[in-house]
């Protein structure tokens, strides 16, 4: 951002759009959404307007976007309509499937042509990642897999079940939380060890003990020491968290990399984090070397779709 107006940089911080947006958001499939004089557009990779209209981030080709009822469907990269807007919510495509509350504010799934996979019938469902989705009806939760067919169902006693990642999920039985593989088969018993878990990524979840965070291994057991007031998911093999106030970033042995001193740090995305110090923001490279001055930052971000 500069002046008041958000623009794009590429992964060696080079200036490829300039800044001219009240609001830019990051750009997903080629199309990114910016908002000029109160009206959300997107753009491609040029700065080109190519589709004057509001709507979500595109996935699997299609984006989210409603009508004047406020009932939701999907459209393609040029604004035809794909699936009627006939559900209350939908969530973004992922894995090919989309999960969709339909006017009995149940929750189903339907693939990219707009074909229902999995009737709206659970009251409860996650997004599909790496193949699995959770969904809960009458008090029980289940994961399916792409073809809605049932996977494998939870112990009766669970209360929930998240998204696999790292081809782990997080489930929880009464209170106490623990860990399922693809086949649903408990690998990290549900206990009082840790009182909340973060999901796995690269090998390593978040574990809070007291009032800190460290992380544990694939077998729940502690390979970074609770020491941590905040952290992040790994990413790129570095961690954002957050000790003594300040933001800096560990690598897999719990070794700070880039010391503390930022006042917030976002997780890497290909070898590139967003860093904030005092009003403004700036990205780093993995060493910590800035590659984009910070500059100033809001924070009254609308989303485009409000």
């Amino acid at each position: 951002m500069r002046d008041g107006k958000w623009g794009y940089i590429d992964r060696s911080g080079k200036l490829m759009i300039k800044p001219q947006y009240d609001r830019a958001l990051p750009f997903s499939e080629g199309f990114a959404q910016v908002r000029v004089s109160g009206s959300w557009m997107y753009i491609d990779s040029t700065g080109q307007v190519v589709l004057q209209r509001s709507g979500g981030p595109f996935r699997n080709g299609l984006a989210a976007t409603r009508d004047w009822r406020l009932r939701w469907g999907f459209m393609d990269k040029s604004g035809t309509l794909r699936i009627p807007p006939e559900y209350e919510l939908v969530h973004d495509f992922r894995d090919g499937l989309a999960a969709v509350m339909g006017q009995n504010r149940l929750w189903g799934y339907v693939d990219t042509n707009g074909q229902t996979v999995v009737d709206t019938k659970h009251e409860t469902t996650w997004d599909f990642h790496e193949g699995l989705a959770s969904c809960g009806v009458a008090g029980e939760i289940k994961y399916i897999n792409k073809k809605g067919e049932v996977e494998f169902n939870l112990p009766k006693d669970a209360t929930r079940g998240l998204a696999f990642q790292d081809g782990m999920a997080l489930i929880m039985v009464g209170q106490e939380n623990g860990y399922i593989n693809r086949t649903g088969q408990i690998v990290i018993q549900p206990d009082q060890k840790y009182s909340y878990w973060h999901w796995f990524s690269e090998g390593r979840a978040g574990i809070h003990v007291g009032d800190k965070w460290g992380f544990c291994d694939i077998k729940g057991e502690t390979v970074i020491a609770p020491g941590f007031d905040e952290i992040s998911s790994f990413a790129d093999g570095l961690a954002a968290v957050r000790q003594d106030g300040k933001w800096g970033f560990i690598d897999k042995a719990g070794k700070f990399v880039i010391s503390p001193k930022y006042d917030y740090a976002f997780s890497f995305y290909e070898e590139r984090a967003c860093v904030i110090l005092g009003s403004t923001m700036g990205y780093i490279d993995k060493a910590g070397r800035l590659i984009w001055e910070p500059t100033e930052f809001v924070t009254d971000w609308k989303d485009p779709l409000d």
